[in-house]
């Protein structure tokens, strides 16, 4: 979302700008190759396949920008601003080795 405003005309102007952005996304692994000797690899059938979702990985990003342009002269011009942004993640991930993340999607005997 952007607006402008002209404060004063030809001399002082505004710009403001808002931008959100939200992801959701979901993840599921599986199984679906088995090992034959040798290191050949075959595909197993849809029945046999393990699989095992695991929890969101959600993200959001906020940014706002305010933008200002003073005119002195014709061919002179200030141009200041300012923006802010935030950027939060959510990952299921956070604090966990890849030992840790592999002991829990694949359980093993």
């Amino acid at each position: 979302m952007t607006a402008d405003w002209k404060a004063i005309p030809d001399v002082l102007k505004f710009s403001f700008s808002y931008n959100f952005s939200y992801g959701d996304t979901g993840y599921a692994l599986g199984d679906g190759m088995a090992l034959i000797g040798g290191g050949q690899t075959s595909q197993t059938t849809p029945a046999a396949l393990t699989l095992q979702s695991l929890p969101d990985v959600t993200s959001m990003l906020n940014m706002l920008s305010i933008r200002g342009e003073y005119t002195f002269r014709p061919n002179w011009t200030v141009i200041f601003g300012y923006a802010y942004e935030r950027f939060s993640y959510k990952d299921f991930m956070n604090g966990q080795s890849s030992t840790e993340y592999a002991m829990h999607c694949s359980p093993g005997p």
